[in-house]
């Protein structure tokens, strides 16, 4: 976000760790960006679910992306 001037500081605004980079924002531990990722990927699921996804494909995201 600083390389991009969208943010002044390097610091993670949901918790202390020092530089915000990619790898961090998809895999920070506050409890809040825990919550996000939750509530993205069951919004996910169910658009996979209403786009008539094959389960077995599904499912292969939901774990590939959980594990990740």
């Amino acid at each position: 976000m600083v390389t991009r001037k969208e943010r002044i500081s390097p610091k993670c605004p949901c918790c202390p760790h020092e530089d915000e980079h990619l790898l961090h924002i998809i895999t920070c531990n506050a409890s809040d960006t825990i919550k996000l990722r939750a509530r993205l990927l069951k919004e996910l699921q169910e658009w996979l679910q209403i786009e008539q996804t094959d389960p077995s494909i599904s499912n292969f995201i939901k774990l590939g992306l959980h594990h990740w």
